[in-house]
């Protein structure tokens, strides 16, 4: 996940956000830019917490949450472009045939 800090936050602030990711099972990686700073939660989502609620629990600090790879990634049509067909005791579904 990506987690955007607002600007001109304070350290205690951005220590607490800190602290929260760390909780949640996450590995911080802190990226200071010049007007903002990101920090990217380096952990799995399935057996770690969310942090879908960071910018609530902490308005003053988060500007928001984004997840890095799209969900249902093996599954889009990015991932597999052509049609899938599937045999179910002799009956195809999908491909061409599907409605």
């Amino acid at each position: 996940m990506i987690i955007v800090l607002k600007p001109n936050i304070s350290k205690k602030d951005e220590s607490a956000v800190l602290k929260e990711i760390r909780r949640l099972g996450y590995r911080p990686h802190i990226m200071r830019g010049v007007a903002r700073t990101v920090i990217g939660a380096i952990g799995d989502e399935l057996t770690h917490q969310t942090l879908e609620a960071l910018p609530t629990n902490f308005p003053r600090a988060v500007e928001s949450v984004m997840p890095v790879q799209k969900r249902y990634k093996l599954v889009s049509r990015e991932a597999h472009p052509s049609n899938s067909t599937i045999d179910v005791r002799g009956n195809l579904i999908g491909g061409k045939n599907s409605r």
